[in-house]
């Protein structure tokens, strides 16, 4: 008897809930966006902010650009999960590669800096995560006649909704039910996904990507994150550049015109490194070879050789430059050594100064054992005696040479 009276008010409450939103929607939905819930749990949260509601087409041309870039300057590289554009062999741009540990793999990137060490612009291939459409757990979705409106919309209109459509504040007369409901479904998701604190929702229509721009800290940089999603799986890259800044506004433009998605693969580093080894040699300790060499590592990430070859890379072109300390910091915590050549940043751990140690013995050793001289016989001895007093002088030689040895260990 309990139980069917327990259930007898939750079908009740459910239909009275249905017939009640069916006939003012409206009131509902306006309710909720203040923060007023007519039906406790149904739609928790307080009241909504007008940046969950605004959306926007993304502005490609921002600040003023005076000059176009010449084609030569660039080439696209496959870094991480990206393909994109970069100022390869350009007269006015510096890179030193990011590695920003996480609890899973890093986040990887490049900063590009200018030839007075000024900070120009920098992107960051973000950790991917899963996008799942149905996740909201509030009430509202969870009954059948919701549950089955959701699941018959089509997902790329939900992803390109999720960033382009502006959602109004009082639909008393043109919202209907359903589409009060799916206002609310993007309002949950644009608070369960998007990054805080956040300035601006927007779509970048061209590559079908959802793009946030992030709340101002600063007067000197703009900084936003890009979301590109392929099958479920969102893949971030995080830009962030200086104000007012040519040089800045055309890396912008050139990365967000040319990057694609590429997963990575553990083979792609083959290529790569091939690519850096048919540089001349002259190139291959040049800013070129930085490009080469974190792009291929990104790819094979346990591979300390690459990582190694890029630090005594960058040493060579820009000795003990402040922007390598995270580099070599995570170096030595990945490879127990920094790699680096100079002594103030030069660190390693016992481990790895052990076996440096031995393998710098083993190559002295086979140096050594490689100058030795090998004398062949003479057999061309003119008589008996001389051939005898040859090899009295040898024995007399070797003799000498094996008591030194005696008292040089001794």
């Amino acid at each position: 008897m309990k139980w069917f009276f327990i259930l007898a008010v939750l079908v009740a409450t459910s239909a009275s809930f249905f017939m009640w939103a069916l006939g003012r929607p409206g009131y509902y939905y306006g309710q909720i966006l203040e923060g007023k819930d007519p039906i406790p749990e149904y739609f928790k949260g307080a009241k909504i902010e007008d940046k969950l509601l605004m959306a926007s087409d993304y502005k490609m041309n921002r600040d003023l650009v005076l000059y176009e870039e010449q084609e030569k300057y660039w080439k696209t590289f496959h870094l991480s999960h990206f393909e994109l554009e970069v100022p390869y062999d350009h007269p006015l741009y510096y890179p030193v590669p990011i590695v920003e540990p996480t609890n899973f793999s890093p986040n990887l990137g490049i900063s590009f800096y200018d030839s007075l060490g000024k900070f120009i612009m920098s992107f960051t291939v973000l950790s991917p995560f899963p996008f799942k459409y149905f996740s909201p757990k509030d009430k509202v979705f969870n009954f059948p006649a919701t549950e089955n409106y959701l699941n018959t919309l089509d997902r790329r209109k939900i992803w390109e909704d999720l960033f382009s459509l502006s959602i109004p504040k009082n639909c008393q007369s043109s919202c209907g039910f359903y589409r009060s409901i799916y206002y609310l479904y993007l309002i949950r998701l644009r608070q369960e996904y998007l990054p805080e604190p956040f300035s601006e929702i927007t779509y970048f229509k061209e590559k079908e990507a959802g793009i946030i721009l992030e709340h101002q800290n600063s007067q000197s940089f703009n900084e936003e994150t890009v979301y590109y999603l392929q099958d479920n799986i969102v893949y971030p890259l995080k830009l962030r550049i200086q104000k007012n800044n040519p040089q800045a506004e055309v890396t912008r433009r050139r990365l967000l015109k040319s990057f694609r998605l590429r997963p990575s693969q553990i083979d792609d580093r083959v290529s790569i490194f091939a690519e850096f080894q048919a540089l001349p040699s002259s190139e291959q300790k040049s800013i070129k070879a930085i490009y080469f060499l974190f792009s291929a590592w990104t790819h094979d990430q346990e591979n300390e050789n690459y990582f190694k070859l890029l630090i005594k890379n960058l040493e060579s072109f820009k000795p003990q430059d402040q922007s390598y300390h995270p580099l070599y910091e995570f170096s030595f915590k990945k490879f127990g050594s920094t790699f680096s050549r100079y002594g103030d940043t030069f660190k390693e751990t016992m481990d790895r100064k052990l076996k440096r140690k031995i393998e710098e013995e083993l190559e002295v050793e086979i140096n050594s054992s490689k100058k030795i001289e090998f004398k062949a016989p003479v057999e061309n001895f003119k008589s008996e005696s001389e051939k005898q007093d040859y090899y009295l002088k040898q024995s007399k030689e070797e003799k000498i040479k094996d008591e030194e040895n005696e008292l040089t260990i001794d």
